[in-house]
């Protein structure tokens, strides 16, 4: 009769129908080397069970050092991140104090520059103290051309401060042009100009029109406005500048006293001789107590008389220190007098006479 045994060490169970049949008892039919075999395969199959659950357990030893790991990884990185933030905060507390010091900086540089600026006009003063003090007017290698005409050709010319000198010439020797150089309403094809030692070829238009109010210019045809009065076309050099009323009432009956036409002031240019209204002319161009006085052939329209009482007046303005430069082609004028004569032949400098 078959037996069955249960062997729970493999989870398997055997029959058999005689004992020889028990794999498990000593000189069975089932000894041999087979059995041994599978019994090889399921200690095996228990070791590899062993090594999985080693296995298991080392990943999750892993799995909690990783925990750990990111957690103390995430711990300093918050460390770091809160470091960063104090430093950013400290950095934003200091940038007032580095605006202020860089502001300070810079107003350090400013007054360095200013500095420097006057040491360097000093040294100049010092090392060429009587060009700058005696040259009002100097002229380098200027020409002038309109279109194809050349009015002045490499012109050098220099006019001590507060002299008196006469521009000669014949009609088309570049007198006038030479003038509106001066007074900046032209401007050179070449060269330089130096106005109380201001270039007039690179300064900016703004402070041309500052250094022409202490530049006065008396034309040949007096240029004045026949409907306003004689004290309207004074006080108009002032007002153009937006003098305050009280300035232009008392320089205007200055202006018109030292010109010999106190009482004419409410007069009309039209109601006054030639000679009045130049002189009204000559009033306007010395109310603002100009440095240099251009004067364009101030007497060409005038007889003898009034000639000699106009250049009267113009050497009274040019003994108060006024640097006075006259264009004229009057012999009359120029064989009577003890100033300095420049000629002026096709735009150049021909000769001058000295008194």
């Amino acid at each position: 009769m078959a037996k069955s045994r249960y062997y729970p060490q493999a989870g398997l169970s055997a029959s058999y129908s005689r004992a020889g049949d028990d794999p498990f008892v000593s000189g069975s039919r089932f000894h041999d080397e087979s059995s041994w075999q599978a019994m090889a395969s399921l200690t095996w199959i228990f070791w590899d069970w062993g090594k999985v659950k080693n296995s298991v357990n080392e990943v999750e030893s892993l799995k909690k050092q990783l925990i750990k790991s990111r957690k103390i990884l995430e711990d300093n990185i918050g460390l770091d991140l809160k470091a960063a933030i104090l430093n950013l905060e400290a950095t934003e507390k200091n940038i007032p104090t580095t605006k202020k010091a860089i502001e300070q900086a810079m107003e350090n540089l400013r007054v360095s520059r200013e500095r420097y600026k006057a040491q360097m006009t000093t040294s100049t003063e010092v090392l060429d103290a009587q060009t700058l003090l005696s040259n009002m007017i100097k002229i380098y290698q200027v020409s002038k051309s309109f279109g194809a005409s050349a009015a002045l050709q490499d012109l050098d010319l220099k006019v001590r401060e507060g002299e008196f000198v006469f521009i000669a010439g014949p009609s088309g020797a570049g007198k006038t042009t030479l003038l509106r150089l001066l007074f900046g309403s032209e401007q050179p094809t070449s060269g330089q100009i130096l106005i109380n030692g201001i270039n007039l070829t690179r300064i900016k238009r703004a402070k041309l029109d500052l250094l022409r109010r202490k530049i006065g210019f008396v034309f040949q045809d007096f240029k004045l406005i026949n409907t306003q009065t004689v004290f309207q076309n004074v006080a108009l050099a002032l007002e153009v500048i937006q003098e305050r009323p009280s300035i232009i009432r008392k320089k205007t009956r200055q202006a018109l006293k030292a010109v010999g036409l106190g009482k004419r002031e409410k007069a009309f240019p039209l109601q006054l001789s030639g000679g009045e209204q130049q002189r009204v002319a000559i009033a306007r161009a010395i109310i603002n107590e100009p440095l240099i006085l251009l004067a364009d052939e101030p007497t060409g329209n005038l007889d003898p008389k009034i000639t000699r009482d106009i250049m009267v007046l113009f050497r009274s303005i040019n003994l108060k220190g006024t640097t006075l430069v006259i264009a004229t082609h009057s012999q009359e004028l120029l064989s009577n007098t003890d100033h300095r004569i420049i000629f002026l032949k096709q735009g150049r400098v021909d000769y001058e006479t000295t008194p």
